[in-house]
Order: structure tokens, then sequence, then C-alpha cells
């Protein structure tokens, strides 16, 4: 498996490519996400790579919209040919501007976002042909489906395509254009600054995701790095058959400005690591398995999320949306139920405290269908995924759950 990474200055592209980097990914901070590189350090990796024989891949990896493209176009174009002779796209314009204005430069395409099934990277191979060299998986995958992939490739496409996954570095878990962050720090803002934050769950007491803010939106990642390095060693599941590349990203455990034998010290241990099969366990961040070996993305989500929020039986009614104090409580109907003037309902709240309370008046919008004046054998079913009002309850608010009782 070809080995890959990261260089932000010209000590980092000397040392990596001497420790057997394959091939050492390079940004601009116009073009990449992650990257703060200026013009002049990035034209002074570019020729020290050119100088010793060292391949570099350009990173375009951020979302651009339309006046964002053309001005990152015209930069693009102003670039030596020469440079480079692969380049890694995310956004799907870019990928088309490659492909129809530099045939010659082959295309690394990110699909970290999505393509959870085969159909979508077999379209994409055929779609770029040749100029196609890797798709760079997310890794949600589980193993099964990179070998799925792998092998409808095989299959459907006429022409090589190799595969990577990350092994080691931050898992990102949402990126988006716009910037969220900018509001909350509006002093001395720049957009071509890093914001950075911590945020924490109001739904339970997972805290500590790392969030981001640079010119091209706002990122969020998980509180571990991710650390594939056991599953990729196993010979049981025979990952370096389907997977021809793996990336190391650890820019941030070294920042760009640290000493060179501190660096160094880091890649070192990554690599011996990776080499011996052991997860790799820094000073400040632990590591997770992630998705790779067993897709258990339900099970993390279901850790993630509170509990006393969530339905657990036949008799759940549906949740509280939206409290008018001393008016009325909004419910959302989620499941069929007869309901009379004699149902009780128990109402948990997110913080577990339970409430039971008799039925005396529900409706929807202006249409009374249970009310204190109406037959008390009276029965309504009420209807799913519809907006109830009924009486208002001391210590109710939105989230809580409401169940009939027996």
């Amino acid at each position: 498996m070809k080995k890959i990474s990261y260089v932000r200055n010209v000590i980092e592209c000397e040392l990596l490519n001497h420790l057997g980097f394959e091939e050492l990914i390079v940004g601009h901070r116009d073009f990449s996400r992650f990257s703060d590189l200026d013009d002049a350090e990035f034209d002074s990796i570019v020729q020290y790579a050119l100088k010793h024989n060292i391949s570099l891949v350009f990173e375009w990896d951020a979302l651009c919209e339309e006046t964002k493209l053309r001005k990152l176009v015209e930069k693009f174009k102003a670039f030596p040919s020469f440079a480079f002779n692969k380049v890694r796209v995310l956004d799907m314009g870019v990928m088309q501007f490659i492909k129809d204005h530099y045939s010659w430069l082959k295309l690394q395409v990110i699909l970290e976002n999505g393509h959870h099934n085969s159909l979508g990277p077999v379209m994409l191979s055929n779609y770029l042909g040749g100029q196609l060299d890797r798709l760079i998986l997310s890794n949600e995958c589980s193993v099964e489906m990179i070998e799925s992939i792998h092998r409808e490739i095989k299959l459907h496409v006429p022409h090589e395509v190799e595969l990577e996954i990350l092994a080691f570095g931050p898992l990102l878990l949402f990126y988006s254009a716009r910037h969220l962050l900018a509001p909350q720090k509006l002093q001395d803002y720049q957009s071509d600054r890093f914001i950075q934050y911590y945020a924490s769950s109001e739904e339970s007491p997972h805290t500590g995701f790392p969030l981001m803010e640079n010119q091209h939106g706002t990122f969020m990642f998980n509180v571990k790095d991710i650390c594939l390095f056991k599953v990729l060693q196993d010979e049981k599941l025979r990952v370096s058959n389907i997977i021809q590349a793996i990336r190391f990203d650890f820019r941030h455990l070294a920042s760009k400005s640290e000493k060179e034998n501190e660096f160094k010290m880091i890649a070192i241990s990554l690599l011996e690591s990776f080499t011996r099969g052991l997860d790799y366990q820094s000073a400040d961040r632990q590591t997770i398995s992630g998705f790779f070996k067993t897709n258990k993305t339900s099970s993390l989500f279901k850790k993630l999320k509170n509990q006393r929020t969530l339905r657990f039986d036949e008799n759940y009614l549906g949740e509280v949306v939206d409290v008018v104090r001393e008016k009325n409580i909004t419910i959302l109907i989620k499941n069929k139920l007869n309901v009379t003037l004699k149902s009780k309902l128990i109402l948990v709240t997110p913080e577990g405290k339970r409430k039971e309370v008799s039925v005396t008046k529900l409706h929807l919008l202006n249409q009374l269908h249970i009310n204190e004046n109406q037959n008390e054998l009276q029965v309504k079913e009420l209807n799913k995924d519809q907006l109830y009002q009924m009486s208002y309850l001391s210590g109710v608010v939105f989230k809580t759950q409401i169940y009939l009782q027996n």
C-alpha cells in the first residue's frame, strides 16, 4: 500500500520523502480546506520537489460557489503546468473543470462525504476514464462495502482505479461552506484566519468536539482520531488486496513551526506503530477504529443520544415540540393510539423527570377532538405525524417524550 501524507514546508517534504512516503500532498490556503500556505510557502515546496524529483499531489478540496470558483480557476491557470501531475478534488465543479481543461492531470476524487454504495464509484470511474487515478473513500465504509466497490470497479471499469482511505488522522464529521462561528468572534476576524472552538452535546455528556472555521467554511471533528493500523495489518481481513493507498494526517499533532526533530519523532513513531499493527496514542488525543471494520454508525449515535429522548415501547405516543407557558403544550404524534378522557399520559422530560396526567383537552389545530364536555367514553384515534395541543403542565419542556399508560 502506498503511504501518503501532507507537507507544509521544505523540511517536512524532505523528511517524509526520506521515510518512504510515495506521495506528498501540498495545499494552498485559497484551494485547500486545511492548508494555510501562502504563495511564497507553496512555491518553495513546489520548487524543492521539482529539484529532487518528489511526487507532489495538489489538493483542491474546498467547496466552491460560482464566484469563488471563477477566481480560483484564474489563479490555478497561473501555476506552472509542470509543478504537479495529480490533483485531489472534492467539488464536482472543480472536477469537471480539470477534466475539460487539464486532460493530462490525473484526478484523485474525494468521496468521503458520501458514496456508500458501488454504483457511484463505478459511474464516476467510467465517466472520468483513464484520467481518474484514485478514489478516496469514506471511513464510514465497512470492509465489506469497500470489497464490493473494489469488485464492481474490477468488473465494470476497463482501467485501473486505486482506492484510498484515511489510516490515521482527525475524523471529519461535518463540513459546511457557511461561516457558522464568525458571529462568536466578531472582533479582528479575518477570512483567512482559523477560528477554533470546542462543542458539547445538549442531549448527552459528550464534550470536546473540535470546531474550526476558516475562509472555506466550518468544520466539526470527532473527539478522537481515527487509527486503522490494527485492521490494516490484519491478515484475515486481507485489506491490502482491496486498498492501494493509505493516508496519514498528523498535522494537528505537530504545528508547522515545530522543530524538525519533533516532527520527525512523530512521523517515525507513527510508521513504527503501523508496521507493528499497533494503534498509535498521542499525549493529547485518543484514537478509535472508526467505522472501518464493522459499520456501527447506528450504535455510535445511539450512544451519543440522550436515551430519555428515544422511544422505547409500543405505548409511545409522541414528543413535545413547543411549550407556551400557562397556555398549552404542542405535541407531535408519532404513533397511532386510541385516546379517551379516561386515558392517562406519562411524560418523561430529557432530564428524566416523570409526570402523569389525565387527558382533559386534546385538539388538532382548531378542531376539538377530546375535551371535558364530551362523553368521556368516546374514543379518538390520533393522526400520526400531526400536531396536537393539550393543556399546559408545569415542568414539561421541549423534547419531553409522551407515553400512553396501560
